[in-house]
């Protein structure tokens, strides 16, 4: 049988695809 649908991120960790980088350390 297929897996299980993975639940969506919490909202803290939606962020653009630009965030996922050296970018990053920045938001912190």
């Amino acid at each position: 049988c297929p897996p299980p649908l993975q639940p969506p991120p919490p909202p803290n960790d939606r962020r653009p695809p630009a965030f996922l980088g050296s970018d990053h350390s920045k938001d912190l």
